[in-house]
């Protein structure tokens, strides 16, 4: 069991820390992200737990079950980061990008319309 939970802690913290890496990269640097830099953390700290784990073996029993214990409540709060709360920005990116393209058409229309009576009242469209 202890084996398990190590491996796919792992794995997991190997597939995602790129990826949290380019999301922070593409990330605007005026508008730091409290999500992502808790998760960016909480991959070092499991990076490091998980280090730790895998050099003390798995002979010591007390020492197994606290670093079992402790690769546990990795899992469980690396699982709220990514499930919860990077979901819940995913959401408010969606709907910020929403918000500015709709200002953005809505800054167009009106220019489109402004320049349409322009041409008109010149004699251009008619």
């Amino acid at each position: 069991m202890y084996e398990s939970i190590l491996a796919q802690l792992e794995f997991t913290i190997q597939t995602i820390t790129p990826k949290i890496s380019e999301i922070d990269h593409l990330s605007e640097e005026d508008f730091p992200d409290d999500v992502i830099y808790r998760t960016r953390l909480q991959l070092i700290q499991g990076r490091e737990l998980v280090n730790k784990c895998s050099n003390a073996g798995c002979c010591n029993l007390w020492k197994s079950q606290m670093y079992y214990k402790k690769l546990q409540e990795l899992e469980d709060s690396l699982r709220r980061l990514i499930t919860i709360d990077l979901q819940v920005k995913v959401a408010l990116d969606v709907i910020r990008i929403s918000t500015e393209m709709k200002e953005l058409c809505r800054r167009w229309i009106k220019r489109i319309k402004w320049m349409c009576m322009g041409m008109a009242g010149d004699g251009f469209l008619t």
